[in-house]
């Protein structure tokens, strides 16, 4: 495919994590609900999210992975989100502010800013992913369909 569509709609866990800078965040979970265009999805961090995508051949337990890009996710208040984080390094690199963090289960992700981000080292805050924008993985690392908005159709 071409890397926009790629970008978009990888065809497992590893394409997604090839494409894009900075990588890609993994975040492991397990399935605590499904429907026919929906898949509940408790994070090992912390969150619970309602997904929109072709849940065919999962089931509740079933180990999953979200995967957002660092793109995809804004730092809010810590009161603002029950994606509760720990903000460990921040870089300032012009346009953009890499936020280096640590999740509630101790896992790291990082997290892409506006450049004029600013940030403590060990503040605590929180994330909204966007959730348009998420990707799910099922155990063997196969992606889960998800629908496509009209920009990212081929």
């Amino acid at each position: 495919g071409s890397p926009l569509e790629l970008y978009h709609h990888p065809v497992n866990q590893f394409v997604a994590g090839f494409i894009g800078t900075p990588k890609m965040a993994f975040l492991k979970g397990k399935v605590s609900a499904v429907s026919s265009s929906d898949v509940t999805v408790a994070l090992e961090c912390g969150p619970e999210y309602q997904l929109p995508h072709q849940s065919t051949n999962l089931k509740i337990g079933d180990d999953i992975t979200m995967g957002i890009r660092p793109e995809h996710i804004e730092v809010v208040a810590s009161d603002a989100s029950p994606f509760k984080v720990r903000l460990d390094v921040t870089e300032h690199l012009g346009a953009d502010t890499y936020c280096y963090i640590k999740l509630g289960n101790g896992e790291m992700m990082t997290v892409r800013a506006p450049g004029d981000f600013s940030a403590d080292y060990g503040q605590n805050a929180a994330l909204i992913p966007d959730l348009t924008q998420a990707h799910l993985f099922d155990a063997d690392g196969k992606t889960i369909p998800r629908p496509r908005t009209p920009a990212q159709a081929a």
